[in-house]
């Protein structure tokens, strides 16, 4: 019960910052030109959220080069939190770029919200990450007969009973 409660609020908290950058970043229907330049802002903003939170997982997944299954959740979630992170940061920091060859201004490409943009990405991907983890619980296998709990330091640690 509690793996398909898990796997139920992972669908849910991965899912659910698509509708609240959908909301943030569309003009509602009257202030729309009717094209695909309409949702560039969302897709954009999807692709850094979720792209920085694979990314983040791909890169601790390789780092460490240990299969799936032996991956923490929590090793999980805070790959995805560092991805989104730094995909925030390096929005920010492109942005700022592109001003200052555009319009002569680094300060004129990130403007004076900057620091709300990382965080948004930030949290934003701390919410993806959590429900990634979850899923990653949720869809572990479960510990039989033949292989050893989860924690448990497997055959080759000494229980301690002589």
């Amino acid at each position: 019960m509690i793996r398909f409660l898990a796997i139920v609020v992972a669908v849910a908290l991965i899912g659910g910052p698509s509708f609240l950058i959908y909301a943030i970043t569309v003009p509602v229907v009257r202030f729309r030109t009717g094209s695909y330049v309409d949702f560039l802002a969302f897709a954009g903003t999807e692709f850094a959220i979720y792209g920085g939170v694979v990314l983040g997982v791909a890169v601790h997944w390789a780092r460490v080069g240990r299969a799936w299954q032996r991956v923490r959740p929590v090793e999980v979630f805070k790959a995805g939190v560092w991805g989104a992170f730094a995909v925030g940061v390096v929005f920010v920091a492109g942005a700022g770029v592109h001003g200052l060859t555009t319009q002569g201004s680094f300060e004129k490409g990130i403007g004076n919200l900057w620091g709300l943009v990382v965080m948004f990405a930030a949290l934003l991907g701390a919410l993806v990450s959590a429900g990634v983890a979850l899923l990653f619980h949720g869809l572990r296998p479960l510990a039989g007969a033949d292989r050893p709990m989860p924690g448990s330091g497997g055959p080759g640690m000494r229980s301690g009973l002589a």
